[in-house]
């Protein structure tokens, strides 16, 4: 006796395979840091090509950690230096958004609908950004890239739809600042005029002051004299003296036309770079007329 063994085989497909022709266009984001903290609405585009309305309409995006590989997203310099930001689902910065296999709570992904196919709709999440405090961050453009998965959701499973990526690009714009203050001072940024008061004018006297420039990038400085060098009476009279800065001996005999560099620098710290003044009366006075000499000195901080 033969025996027929029939078997019947086949393939089972899941529903939840079915990929729904999602398109995911995310916007890249180019912020400029102020000095307080900021948050940044940020808008992204998606559409759908299938026609299932059903299994295909609800979606959730999630979001990489970006260069810094974590939930306290850093943007980088081409050079290494640092400005951490964070991406929210609120603008109360309820939450950070997360990867799926890390995000639990509604507050770490983003959700909606896209009920009708070939249509646009838009999402959008928050970007925060904390202000320039003091001279920490030093100027230069910050770059982070992060991607952005979308899924669709189907009777609570999620299926994988298509990536985009996002790249965030801040700017942090130079800054300098120059004070003039007593010898031994501390940097005060409301501090940028200061006279010199030698009181009666001897030969060989010497007076200075300290100039801070405090700065996030590299800089220059430059010095006029309004009367090349000299201190000048009303009437024309004209008294001599010679400026030293860190020692160095600086001619001003045509700086009225020409302004003399007197340093340069890099990144400060808070304290500033230090520049010390020296102004000594280098002629014999005895001989002048009586009143009252002067002369402007202007300093000039240039961001290179």
């Amino acid at each position: 006796m033969k025996f027929l063994i029939l078997i019947l085989m086949g393939l089972s497909f899941s529903a939840y395979s079915q990929n729904c022709v999602y398109t995911l266009n995310m916007q890249n984001a180019t912020i400029e840091v102020l000095d307080s903290s900021q948050v940044i609405q940020q808008s992204f585009t998606l559409n759908r090509f299938n026609s299932n309305n059903i299994t295909c309409k609800s979606y959730r995006v999630f979001f990489s950690k970006g260069l810094a590989n974590s939930y306290q997203r850093r943007a980088f310099t081409l050079s290494g230096d640092a400005l951490n930001y964070n991406l929210h689902r609120s603008v109360n910065l309820s939450g950070v958004l997360k990867e799926k296999n890390d995000a639990i709570s509604a507050n770490e992904y983003l959700e909606g609908t896209a009920p009708e196919k070939d249509t646009t709709y838009t999402n959008s999440f928050f970007i925060s950004v904390p202000g320039k405090t003091g001279n920490a961050f030093p100027a230069g453009y910050y770059t982070d890239v992060i991607q952005a998965s979308l899924y669709t959701v189907n009777d609570g499973n999620l299926i994988f739809e298509i990536n985009d990526n996002v790249t965030i690009l801040f700017l942090i714009t130079q800054n300098v600042q120059v004070s003039i203050i007593d010898e031994g001072g501390t940097f005060d940024s409301g501090s940028t005029s200061k006279v010199i008061d030698f009181g009666y004018l001897t030969q060989n006297a010497e007076k200075g002051a300290d100039l801070r420039v405090v700065s996030n990038g590299s800089y220059q400085l430059k010095i006029s004299s309004q009367n090349n060098g000299q201190l000048k009476l009303p009437a024309g009279d004209l008294i001599s003296y010679s400026l030293r800065v860190n020692g160095a001996t600086i001619n001003l005999g045509s700086s009225t036309g020409s302004p003399v560099q007197i340093g340069s620098g890099n990144a400060t710290t808070n304290a500033g770079d230090l520049y010390n003044l020296k102004v000594k009366i280098t002629e014999v006075t005895s001989n002048k007329s009586a009143g009252m000499y002067q002369d402007i000195l202007t300093i000039t901080a240039i961001a290179n």
